[in-house]
């Protein structure tokens, strides 16, 4: 059964239609055209997450900036706030001894998970456990880790 995106990014998707829809400054009845043409509905409300998708990218190929001109954010660290409570510290700590390292967003996740399986705390040969499983020890043990790559990356600038 496929995940159903985040009601907040469905409104931040339809705002970023509607807002694009007004630097191109289409009108009522070619919106609507456009919003049939591409995705085979009549308003942007209908619209299924693959179609929001295809409406975006198609105004953006007319000349609409979409969002702030940024990449999108990677969405990586999302399970973080599902995590259990006693775990949400050390995996906010992994994220941020990520981006102080220097490691390119929407790779971070997998480039600890990496660290930690030659720790050989998360399972050892090619078996990988998710971040999202690992027990605060085993956290505590990774934060360890980043923080003395951390270190030396520095010694050596």
């Amino acid at each position: 059964m496929p995940m159903k995106p985040a009601p907040d990014l469905r409104k931040r998707e339809l705002a970023a239609i509607h807002i694009a829809r007004q630097q191109l400054g289409m009108d009522d009845g070619t919106y609507r055209d456009m919003l049939w043409t591409v995705a085979r509905v009549r308003s942007a409300a209908d619209l299924d997450y693959a179609g929001r998708q295809r409406v975006l990218d198609h105004l953006s190929s007319r000349g609409a900036k979409i969002g702030n001109g940024r990449p999108a954010r990677s969405n990586e660290w999302a399970f973080i706030d599902r995590a259990p409570e006693d775990c949400r510290p050390m995996l906010r700590k992994v994220c941020v001894l990520c981006r102080e390292l220097g490691i390119e967003r929407g790779k971070q996740k997998r480039y600890v998970e990496g660290i930690a399986r030659q720790m050989g705390s998360l399972g050892g040969g090619s078996v990988v456990k998710p971040l999202e499983l690992c027990s605060y020890t085993e956290l505590w043990r990774i934060v360890a880790a980043l923080n003395t790559h951390l270190q030396r990356q520095r010694e050596r600038a």
